[in-house]
């Protein structure tokens, strides 16, 4: 519960909760943690500190399977039986990775595709990021996902790809869309994300920020427990296995101060010698 992060105390302790795991990312604790960060310097510091980005997320559903698309898999140093997955490829969609393992497991009404590509990569701030009550924003980043993956696939995707371009440039009559749909707009009926929001923002490995970082168990309060990959786990690095991580060190700390046994898996260790 968010209203019990108050700068005094927990508010609700021992009523609505007893201990208290911040998860939330660091975009999002400039907004919900404004007390704390005013008393508390290490954590204000840490806050102030950690650097995030905007990220976009793209998916794509095409009706040519990988082979018919010209995709070179012994050319690009890839198993033939292995879904393929590049995550060094041309900005800013630099991470692709092929899902077409999960059209089975998707109800469709007519043609059903028979590849299903993922798109990743980092989304440039256009300029400075409005007030929230700009509530356009969100989908005007969305669009801006829209053109640039038509920018980026009329460029880049030829590599990959060979067999999908026409006259130089991607062909979006390669899509999976509603019956009708003309080729032009079946870009639009695929999936694109645009993450904006403060808590959606993805943590950067920026050097210097490891020395801000905070262990799960140094919030400045005895019964908050910070958990995410950006809090001090073990690396200065965001991705999924560190929030697991962190979250194990949570889970590991608040056991310990309840005198449980604990987990004494290196990975999940408080200390430098566990």
């Amino acid at each position: 519960p968010l209203i019990g992060l108050h700068h005094s105390k927990l508010r609700g302790r021992g009523v609505d909760f007893d201990e208290v795991v911040l998860a939330i990312p660091p975009g999002g604790l400039r907004h919900v943690c404004r007390e704390i960060c005013a008393r508390r310097p290490r954590f204000r510091a840490m806050v102030e500190g950690i650097r995030t980005t905007q990220t976009q997320g793209v998916q794509l559903w095409l009706r040519p399977s990988l082979a018919e698309l010209g995709l070179d898999r012994a050319g690009l140093g890839m198993r033939p039986d292995a879904a393929p997955n590049l995550v060094t490829y041309a900005n800013p969609l630099y991470s692709w990775l092929d899902l077409s393992l999960l059209i089975p497991m998707e109800r469709w009404d007519g043609e059903a595709p028979r590849s299903c590509a993922y798109f990743t990569g980092p989304l440039p701030e256009a300029g400075p990021i409005p007030d929230f009550e700009d509530h356009g924003f969100p989908e005007r980043e969305r669009q801006r996902v829209i053109d640039g993956t038509r920018r980026w696939l009329d460029a880049h995707i030829g590599f990959l790809w060979p067999n999908a371009r026409v006259d130089g440039r991607f062909d979006p009559g390669l899509l999976t869309a509603a019956a009708g749909t003309p080729g032009p707009e079946r870009l639009a009926q695929q999936y694109f994300r645009a993450n904006v929001e403060p808590s959606a923002r993805y943590t950067l490995a920026y050097p210097g920020t490891h020395r801000v970082r905070l262990r799960t168990d140094q919030s400045g309060y005895s019964n908050l427990w910070l958990a995410g990959d950006w809090i001090d786990y073990g690396l200065n690095v965001g991705y999924i296995e560190g929030a697991i991580t962190s979250g194990l060190q949570a889970a590991h700390a608040i056991r310990r101060r309840l005198g449980l046994p604990v987990c004494r898996a290196p990975y999940v260790g408080l200390d430098p010698d566990e």
